[in-house]
């Protein structure tokens, strides 16, 4: 139970808006307070009590919980609390209200609004400020959660929008490339007799050493060693008679072809067909290239569908099911891989094996997604490194997100889980983002969330029950 003491000037000059009072009008403020000191854990404000006084927070702390339980708001020794004068507020909010340790009060009740106000316009000045503040935050606040839910639903909606085309595009991309393979094996059974000048022992597939020549990703060549071979194949293909010679050269040194290796295989055709082969070669290369790539972003494009869909958990009600770390983590890091590729971070996985975790996977995934997110920020312009693994320790589960940032300073550390603070700059930043994945992960799912932090290495765990 909350013991009372009596209110001094020292005590009144630890409040910001009154710490510049003269001391004569500390101490009338003082006889009108009421003193109060809480045990750590216990109720300082009653739901749906009379708010009838204003509360000066000498030192402590004092958090307030949403009727979930999750910490909403968190004030500090300094802090103006409870009712202002001009506010409208006639009972206290049904939330919890929860005492740290240390936490001191001094109770200023309504009753001597009036006098406060005459005596000392300039506190009347500062309150009114504190009550600006309070409106902007609120506002604001209401605002951003607006537009995370407008942006949920029309992410939602998007992401089954976009399923079926991508999908589809997807299987016609593969489709094509089978296509195009067949395509060759019939062209081949049909030029071999027009253009090979003998037939025996060139096989069904007589291009084969072709395809086994491509390298279809690409070699790596010098600059110097490049261009030497693109003159030297060009040269002969614009000889031959070729329409676009150095286009064509580029396109098939880029896969591995030299003049010799093409001239050689060249000594099988008949003469009259060499240079509409090299440019059939050239075409074929870049239609298998063309193939290669469409495959490649299609299957991209359907991979971000389905992350986005796996990530929000869209088609699951909101209660704890067993829920794989790792898909999410996977998931997580595919949604966030553009602002990877961005600062060109590299991404280390180490996942241990480990059994599904009850668990509500969104809401993990948004945990994923905020450290992640304060990871890339955090990571230098040049070298960046983040770090994600897993693993399991007894009947806990461990999941922890590195970077080799230039880490959290000192002063910030004992803030850093608090609702609105953030050192990004305005804009980049709610501050609501460490907040709310304290709250998933300690309230929600009953583990815990901690950080380590120095110059070149900061690293945040969550530990959750593994079941």
């Amino acid at each position: 139970m909350a013991t009372s003491f009596a209110v001094t000037p020292d005590h009144l000059r630890r409040v910001t808006i009154l710490a510049d009072l003269p001391e004569e009008d500390l101490l009338w403020i003082g006889e009108r307070c009421e003193g109060l000191a809480f045990d750590p854990g216990e109720r300082t404000f009653e739901p749906g009590a009379a708010a009838d006084y204003m509360a000066f927070q000498i030192a402590g702390e004092l958090r307030i919980h949403d009727r979930a339980g999750m910490v909403t708001l968190v004030t500090h020794g300094g802090d103006t609390i409870a009712k202002l004068p001009h506010s409208r507020m006639k009972n206290f909010p049904n939330v919890r209200t929860e005492a740290s340790d240390g936490l001191t009060l001094a109770k200023f009740f309504q009753r001597d609004f009036d006098a406060l106000l005459t005596r000392l316009p300039v506190v009347e000045e500062r309150l009114v400020g504190i009550m600006a503040d309070r409106i902007r935050e609120t506002t604001r606040t209401s605002l951003q959660q607006d537009k995370l839910v407008a942006l949920g639903t029309m992410s939602a909606g998007l992401a089954h929008e976009l399923n079926n085309p991508a999908s589809a595009a997807e299987r016609t991309a593969k489709h094509l490339v089978a296509t195009l393979e067949k395509f060759n094996c019939l062209a081949t059974r049909l030029l071999k007799r027009l253009m090979f000048k003998e037939l025996e022992g060139t096989g069904e597939y007589p291009f084969q050493p072709l395809v086994d020549r491509m390298a279809l990703d690409g070699v790596e060549l010098d600059p110097l060693e490049q261009s030497e071979r693109e003159d030297a194949l060009g040269v002969w293909l614009e000889e031959c008679g070729h329409e676009e010679p150095w286009h064509a050269a580029a396109t098939l040194v880029g896969v591995g072809f030299t003049r010799e290796w093409l001239e050689e295989f060249a000594q099988q055709l008949e003469e009259y067909c060499v240079c509409d082969f090299l440019g059939w070669l050239a075409l074929d290369v870049e239609m298998r290239q063309l193939a290669r790539h469409l495959t490649e972003s299609t299957s991209r494009i359907s991979g971000l569908v389905r992350a986005m869909k796996d990530y929000s958990y869209m088609d699951q009600a909101i209660t704890k099911t067993d829920t794989d770390l790792e898909k999410g983590l996977r998931d997580t890091i595919t949604i966030l891989a553009h602002k990877l590729r961005k600062k060109a971070i590299e991404v280390r996985k180490d996942f241990a094996e480990m059994p599904p975790v009850p668990a509500i996977g969104g809401q993990l995934n948004q945990v994923w997604t905020n450290l992640l997110d304060n990871a890339i920020h955090a990571c230098p312009e040049e070298g960046g490194v983040i770090q994600v693994r897993t693993r399991r320790n007894g009947g806990t589960v461990i999941v922890e997100i590195e970077d080799n940032g230039s880490g959290i300073p000192a002063e910030v550390k004992p803030r850093i889980f608090e609702p609105f603070f953030t050192t990004k700059p305005v804009g980049q930043g709610t501050g609501l983002g460490l907040d709310a994945s304290r709250r998933i992960v300690v309230k929600g799912h009953g583990g815990d969330l901690n950080f380590e932090s120095r110059p070149g290495r900061t690293c945040f765990q969550v530990r959750l029950p593994a079941g």
